[in-house]
């Protein structure tokens, strides 16, 4: 092992701790990390020393990961650019988006894109209801939730509402008026109770 000066045990570098001395390969000594995520990983001491190496790989596709995000609006198969466009496509003729005629059902359908998957929300009688049930879908997406998981209890109504567009919160505001409650409760009633408010 090298000298005492060279013993990096017990520090830490990024999202590295080092545990302790591995081996010696052509004069340069390698330390057992790990990693903040779990994982452990062999480095050489001047990886450490001048930052180049700071985590297992977990940071740098994390890094990689935001890019993506913020260079193409796309999470997690997700394009929340367009996830977030309240403009109905020009075929539509509901002329609500997520909201289209069902033939052979004879009742508007409410369908959402999620990773890549297209969802079957339901048929409706109105295209409110419809409706309805795409934009609770949609407020469980911008949160982070799919929009099959039931009754998510540690959803932040504040998040929905801050990733919301401005003219869905103006929809939400005023259907939440219609109701008698709070555009936060409305929110809740949507994501958290699970509750079919048409």
């Amino acid at each position: 092992m090298g000298s005492k000066i060279d013993d990096l045990t017990g520090r830490q570098f990024g999202n590295l701790y080092v545990e302790g001395y591995s081996h010696t390969d052509h004069g340069q000594p390698y330390y057992t990390c790990v990693c903040s995520c779990g994982t452990r990983k062999t480095v050489v001491c001047y990886a450490l020393l001048s930052g180049r190496t700071q985590s297992c790989g977990c940071l740098q596709r994390k890094r990689s990961r935001e890019t993506v995000l913020v260079c193409t609006g796309t999470q997690n198969g997700t394009n929340l650019s367009k996830l977030k466009e309240t403009r109905p496509l020009s075929t539509s003729k509901s002329g609500i988006r997520g909201v289209s005629w069902n033939k052979p059902a004879k009742k508007w359908m409410a369908n959402i894109g999620y990773k890549g998957k297209t969802y079957n929300l339901g048929v409706y009688s109105t295209t409110e209801e419809a409706e309805a049930a795409y934009l609770k879908a949609k407020a469980k997406i911008l949160a982070g939730i799919s929009p099959d998981r039931k009754n998510d209890e540690t959803m932040v109504t504040d998040i929905v509402l801050l990733r919301l567009s401005i003219s869905d919160k103006a929809l939400l505001e005023q259907k939440a008026s219609t109701s008698g409650i709070t555009t936060s409760e409305y929110v809740q009633n949507l994501v958290i109770k699970d509750i079919n408010l048409g």
